[in-house]
């Protein structure tokens, strides 16, 4: 008997509103199969005229390893163009696996796009 591979779809929304400023917003299931989207999207929003991004992943029900390998990467480029990058992560399925492998420590985490906007860190 087969069943059918069922998995959630990785939907992006960028907010361009704000001079100078993104908010990526990220839903469903950050993994092996979603990678190249959300990698694709973030590397487009990358632009030395954004000095912050604010990448809300309180939407996300899974982050694989695949996913941290892309906030790491994206970290890596920000820092490169001087962008600053805050990462908007209040539940568990997020925050354990940043806590897991350190990158809690790396990243700038916020419980709220709220926080993240008016710069209110996690503690």
């Amino acid at each position: 008997m087969t069943f059918p591979f069922m998995r959630d779809q990785l939907n992006t929304h960028v907010d361009r509103s704000r001079p100078g400023h993104l908010l990526i917003e990220v839903t469903g299931e950050v993994d092996l199969a979603s990678k190249p989207d959300l990698d694709a999207e973030l590397t487009a929003a990358l632009d030395p005229h954004t000095a912050l991004i604010v990448l809300d992943l309180s939407g996300v029900s899974f982050l694989s390893s695949s996913g941290l390998q892309v906030l790491t990467e994206f970290q890596d480029r920000a820092d490169e163009l001087g962008t600053e990058i805050r990462v908007v992560c209040a539940g568990r399925p997020v925050r354990r696996p940043l806590e897991v492998v350190g990158l809690d420590r790396r990243l700038r985490l916020y419980t709220s796009v709220e926080a993240a906007l008016h710069s209110v860190p996690v503690s």
